[in-house]
């Protein structure tokens, strides 16, 4: 796997990243709480494998980050 991965940033303090593939099928679900020494980092490392423990294939991909303060919506292309 080379160690790849996607950085999520400018996250709220405590959120969930969904992420999908574009026929809307949940690949994998990550909590996020900033931690009590830096409240502002707002930073998620993800390496890229589903919840099954898969590597993603090439593609696109939607995400959610859902909080309190809404959700937000975006997209991304894995290319291998």
């Amino acid at each position: 796997d080379f160690g790849r991965k996607i950085r999520f940033i400018h996250l709220p303090r405590k959120c969930t990243v969904r992420i999908y593939t574009v026929a809307g099928e949940i690949i994998a679900t990550l909590g996020y709480e900033s931690p009590p020494d830096d409240p502002d980092e707002g930073q998620l490392d993800w390496r890229l494998v589903s919840e099954s423990k898969r590597p993603l294939a090439s593609g696109l991909y939607v995400f959610s980050v859902e909080s309190p303060l809404g959700t937000q919506y975006g997209k991304f292309v894995v290319i291998r």
